[in-house]
């Protein structure tokens, strides 16, 4: 941030910050323009004048005279922050004729060392025609509760709040303010030829609502569970219904016991029980296994056992020895 130091007879640059990223520069640059004070004019082309004939610090009001080749065509008494509209006819080749609508803005009567001056803005800003420099500006601030929110103007970062900044241009913005843990928060402003000389934008976060509990029991205090699985992506359901895909937090309010399964395709279903009883916070991490595939045949193969020659006689052999042994002993009972 940088605050410009006040020169005497000159108006002072509002102070300006940026932000510096690594690799990168940034430039100030401050426009110190003349003070305008009684006897001082300005030239609005086609022939009229602006004079500006007396200043009046005590009373904030000035005495303006408005002339068109030497002949006066208005001349009012102004205080401060009123605005003076009157129409010039242009005399150039191209828009000969053509009227054209000026606003005249006294945003300041004031004094210094050197005496009483004046600082005035005339809109519309392309006539590039301003008392107080050549392109009039109206500082913008930007405030929240709470700060450090980031700036959005028109979709362009601009900076954190609290922040101040020139608008040249004037019409309506849209500024949008962003913070973590905090609801985006919205609001066209129109910056005017009426507005004063600074336009204030004040804005009250909202805290961003919790994630719907689930499981509820209202007596019960709130309670959370990290859920991951290898691979990610599968399906989660506690008692029965859909919560979403790992990996997910979870609240759980309710401390009694809860079926858990998870599902993904080309796995087996993982289920599990749990509860929480004195823990606030529980990480639950499971490897799902693949669904086998090399012991599922397929439907047009069968699979139908086979004998060897070698284990068919020695299949046929035991039986008939048995067979034997069995008539022999009831021969020599006999």
């Amino acid at each position: 941030m940088i605050n410009y130091e006040p020169v005497n007879g000159y108006e002072t640059p509002v102070f300006e910050t940026k932000n510096l990223t690594a690799g990168n520069k940034i430039t100030f640059s401050g426009n110190y323009s003349l003070k305008k004070r009684s006897a001082d004019s300005i030239d609005f082309g086609d022939g009229y004048i602006l004079l500006i004939k007396q200043i009046d610090p005590a009373n904030n009001e000035t005495l303006m005279e408005i002339k068109l080749d030497e002949r006066t065509v208005n001349e009012m008494r102004v205080k401060k922050h009123d605005i003076v509209m009157f129409y010039k006819i242009s005399y150039s080749v191209n828009e000969s004729g053509k009227p054209s609508w000026l606003d005249i803005i006294i945003e300041d009567i004031s004094q210094d060392s050197d005496g009483n001056y004046i600082n005035i803005c005339i809109t519309p800003p392309h006539l590039k025609f301003a008392i107080g420099g050549p392109n009039p500006f109206k500082k913008l601030r930007i405030t929240s509760i709470p700060e450090g929110a980031n700036i959005l103007l028109d979709g362009e970062y601009i900076g954190k709040t609290p922040k101040e900044t020139k608008i040249t241009d004037l019409r309506t913005y849209l500024i949008c303010l962003e913070l973590e843990g905090y609801e985006r928060w919205e609001q066209k402003s129109e910056v005017q030829a009426s507005n004063k000389s600074e336009v204030q934008v004040e804005a009250l976060l909202t805290e961003k609502q919790p994630i719907p509990t689930t499981i509820t029991s209202p007596a019960s205090e709130s309670r959370y569970i990290n859920i991951s699985s290898i691979p990610e992506g599968a399906e989660i359901l506690i008692d029965g219904r859909y919560i979403g895909r790992t990996p997910a937090q979870i609240p759980i309010e309710n401390i009694n016991e809860h079926s858990l399964c998870l599902k993904k395709e080309g796995y087996n279903d993982y289920k599990d029980d749990f509860f929480l009883s004195g823990e606030n916070k529980k990480e639950m991490k499971y490897e799902l296994q693949p669904i086998p595939t090399s012991l599922t045949p397929s439907k047009q193969e069968k699979i139908t056992p086979t004998l060897t020659e070698e284990e068919g006689p020695n299949f046929l052999t035991i039986p008939a020895l048995l067979a034997l042994i069995c008539g022999y002993l009831i021969l020599r009972k006999k």
